[in-house]
C-alpha cells in the first residue's frame, strides 16, 4: 500500500511524469514574472524561487562581471517544485476520489 502511494505520488507513468513537467515549467514562467513585476529594486535581478540560482546586478564597470549562478540552487529549485507538483497532483486525486465515494455512496 505504501509503495503505490509512493509511486503514484511521484508519477507512475512517463505521460504524467512529463505532464507535471511542462505545468512545472508554466509555474516557473508564471512565478518569474509575478516575481519581476514586484521587485522593487531596477539594478538587481534574481531568478529563481525560493533558491535564488541566478543574479544580475548593475550599473557594471567596463571589464567586470555583474552576474552570478548557482547550479546547485536550480537544482535545488527543480526537486522542491516537482516535490511541490507531485504534491498538488496528489491532494486532487485524492479529493476526486473521495468525490467519487460520496456521490456513489448518495446514489445508492
Amino acid at each position: 500500500m505504501i509503495k503505490e502511494n509512493i509511486k503514484q505520488f511521484f508519477g507512475s507513468s512517463w505521460k504524467g511524469i512529463i505532464a507535471r513537467i511542462i505545468f512545472g515549467v508554466a509555474l516557473f514562467v508564471i512565478v518569474t514574472f509575478v516575481h519581476a513585476a514586484t521587485w522593487p529594486v531596477v539594478d538587481y535581478w534574481a531568478s529563481g524561487w525560493p533558491f535564488y540560482f541566478s543574479e544580475s546586478w548593475g550599473p557594471c564597470p567596463p571589464n567586470t562581471i555583474c552576474h552570478d549562478s548557482d547550479p546547485l540552487a536550480l537544482v535545488a529549485d527543480i526537486v522542491l517544485w516537482y516535490f511541490v507538483l507531485c504534491l498538488v497532483v496528489f491532494v486532487f486525486r485524492k479529493i476526486r476520489k473521495t468525490n467519487e465515494f460520496v456521490a456513489k455512496e448518495q446514489n445508492q
